[in-house]
């Protein structure tokens, strides 16, 4: 993974679209339970630092080898 702005730009637009299927549920559970602005992003960037860790590690055992 080398392109880490579109990745982080793919990962906001999918907690934005799961964001708005929670907004959604809210009529009918009576209340909310979607995510701040700032959850969004932190939910993206835990998955792309989870994503990073993978690559380095798997770089790095190729590199031993």
């Amino acid at each position: 993974m080398r392109n880490f702005h579109q990745r982080l730009t793919e990962l906001i637009r999918i907690q934005e679209e799961r964001n708005l299927i929670l907004k959604e549920l809210e009529s009918e559970l009576g209340f909310d339970i979607s995510f701040s602005e700032d959850d969004i992003l932190n939910n993206a960037i835990d998955v792309l630092s989870a994503e990073l860790v993978k690559d380095i590690e798997k770089e790095m055992s190729a590199w031993m080898k």
